[in-house]
């Protein structure tokens, strides 16, 4: 499953995320289901061999240079986190150690 590895960090007070995108997914572009192991799929499109009809591409199937949605899972850069006292950061950003927190506060606005 692709995920999203982020480091979480305060400039003057005000947080903010460094995302890293990385991960692999598959995607059947006859009927457009996406898959997060290569086994799964393979074993989607030994049955969509098995169907009589001639397979065509998806229209709901991405075009490139076109946006899409994908599910990504949000993690922690826990080498950030395990060495955040020996980070070079800039003068006006500091490390967010409690990211969560801010999270929860938020949820009544």
């Amino acid at each position: 499953m692709p995920k999203i590895k982020a480091r979480f960090r305060t400039y003057k007070n005000i947080p903010f995320a460094i995302e890293q995108f990385s991960g692999v997914q598959y995607r059947c572009r006859v009927c457009n289901q996406v898959f997060s192991d290569k086994k799964s799929l393979e074993k989607h499109l030994q049955q969509e061999a098995l169907k009589q009809s001639r397979p065509a591409v998806s229209s709901k199937a991405p075009v490139l240079g076109h946006s899409t949605t994908a599910k990504l899972l949000y993690t922690m850069d826990i080498h950030d986190h395990l060495h955040r006292d020996y980070l070079h950061l800039k003068d006006d950003i500091k490390f967010d150690p409690r990211p969560a927190d801010q999270n929860i506060s938020n949820k009544g606005d």
